[in-house]
C-alpha cells in the first residue's frame, strides 16, 4: 500500500539569522500587497534589527492593551510551527522605527534569540496621516484567524481619535460621520458590536463636560485620547539598553483607604528598575458632595504617599531618589462649572 505524503504549510524558521533566504522563499510564494492599501504604497521587503524597532510608546500601534499573555500565547503558537507559506511578514513605515502591524511576531523574535525579521515597509500615500494609516494597517488588517484580531476597546479608542483628528481639521462631527468609520474599519464585526460602537465613540466625543458620575473607563479613555498614554494594569516589563527612565501609567480610585496598599509594592518594583510612574486618579463620586470634597479626597491620596516616601527616604537617609520615579499626572474632570472638560493637572 502506498502512503501519500502532503507537504507542510509551513517553513521553518532560518537558523542563524538566515533571513535573507526567508525572505527569498517570502517574495516567491506570496504576493507582495502592491495594491491592499488605501493609505500606502508598498516600497520592499527587508529584514531589520529587533533591537531597534518598537520603540517605548509605540508598543502595538492601533491597540488599545499592548501585547497581553494571551494575545501573545496564541501568536506564539502559530509562530512555533514555522513560517507559514503565503503570509505577509510584519510591517512599518519607510524612515520610522516602529510597527505598524507584527508586534506580537517581534516580541517572538526576540523572545527566541532571532536578531532579524522579515519587514514589509510601506510610504504614506500624500495626504494621509499617521492616524489614518494606523487605522487602516494597524487596526482593520491585523491577521486573522491565526493572528489576533482587533476588540471592541480597541475601536473605541481609535473611533475617539479619528473624532479628535476631524475635529481639529474642522469637520463638523455628525453621528453619519462616525458610522462611516466604524462601517469601514469594524466591518468584521458583528452587527451589534458595531451598533454599540457607533453608540459610544459618539457619546464619548461630543460631551461638553464630563458627568458627576465618573468611572474609571472614561479616565482612561481621555487619557489616551488627550494625552496618548496608555494606562498600565499589570507589572510593566521593560529591557533598558541606554539607561533611560521610562514612565509607566497608573490610574487609581482616589476615594478607597487602600490605595497605599494597591500601590506602593508596584510603584517600588517599578523604581527599583528604573520606572517612574505617573499617578492618575479618578473618583467614585457617591459620597463626594461637592467640587470641593472632590478635591479633598484626591489630595488626601497625594499626601499620604507623599508621607510614606518621605519616611523611607528618612529611614534610608543615603537614598533621597524615591520622589524621583513618581509623578503626579491628571484627574478626571468631573465637576461642571468647577474643572471644565479637560483633565485636571495633579
Amino acid at each position: 500500500m502506498t502512503s501519500v505524503q502532503f507537504e507542510s504549510t509551513y517553513t521553518e524558521h532560518p537558523v542563524e539569522d538566515k533571513v535573507l533566504d526567508l525572505l527569498e522563499k517570502i517574495n516567491r510564494t506570496s504576493t507582495p500587497p502592491t495594491d491592499k492599501y488605501e493609505t500606502v504604497e508598498y516600497v520592499e521587503t527587508k529584514a531589520v534589527n529587533v533591537h531597534t524597532i518598537q520603540k517605548p510608546g509605540k508598543e502595538n500601534v492601533g491597540r488599545f492593551r499592548g501585547v497581553t499573555t494571551t494575545s501573545y500565547e496564541t501568536i506564539e503558537r502559530s509562530m512555533d510551527k514555522g513560517y507559514k507559506d503565503g503570509e505577509r511578514p510584519a510591517c512599518m513605515l519607510q524612515g520610522e522605527d516602529w510597527l505598524l502591524n507584527g508586534n506580537h511576531r517581534l516580541k517572538w523574535y526576540r523572545k527566541n534569540g532571532y536578531n532579524w525579521m522579515p519587514v514589509d515597509v510601506f510610504r504614506p500615500v500624500q495626504g494621509v496621516s499617521i492616524g489614518d494609516i494606523i487605522d487602516e494597517v494597524g487596526l482593520l488588517y491585523q491577521p486573522t484567524p491565526e493572528g489576533t484580531g482587533s476588540s471592541y476597546e480597541d475601536y473605541k479608542a481609535r473611533g475617539i481619535l479619528f473624532v479628535e483628528r476631524k475635529k481639529n481639521e474642522g469637520f463638523v462631527i455628525s453621528q453619519e460621520l462616525v458610522n462611516a468609520w466604524v462601517d469601514k474599519f469594524a466591518r468584521n464585526e458583528t452587527a451589534k458590536t458595531k451598533t454599540n460602537l457607533k453608540k459610544a465613540i459618539f457619546n464619548n466625543t461630543t460631551k461638553s463636560a464630563w458627568l458627576i458620575a465618573g468611572d474609571r473607563q472614561q479616565v482612561i479613555d481621555e487619557l489616551l485620547l488627550t494625552r496618548g498614554w496608555i494606562v498600565r494594569n499589570a507589572d510593566y516589563k521593560i529591557v533598558k539598553t541606554d539607561g533611560y527612565l521610562y514612565t509607566v501609567d497608573r490610574l487609581f480610585e482616589a476615594s478607597q483607604k487602600v490605595f497605599l496598599r494597591d500601590f506602593l509594592p508596584r510603584f517600588l518594583k517599578d523604581a527599583k528598575n528604573g520606572i517612574k510612574t505617573r499617578l492618575h486618579f479618578y473618583v467614585t463620586t457617591t459620597n463626594v458632595k461637592d467640587g470641593a470634597a472632590l478635591k479633598k479626597t484626591v489630595q488626601t491620596r497625594i499626601a499620604e504617599i507623599m508621607d510614606v516616601l518621605s519616611d523611607m527616604e528618612e529611614f534610608n537617609i543615603g537614598n533621597k531618589r524615591y520622589r524621583h520615579f513618581l509623578e503626579l499626572g491628571y484627574r478626571q474632570a468631573q465637576v461642571k462649572d468647577v474643572d471644565g472638560s479637560e483633565l485636571v493637572k495633579l
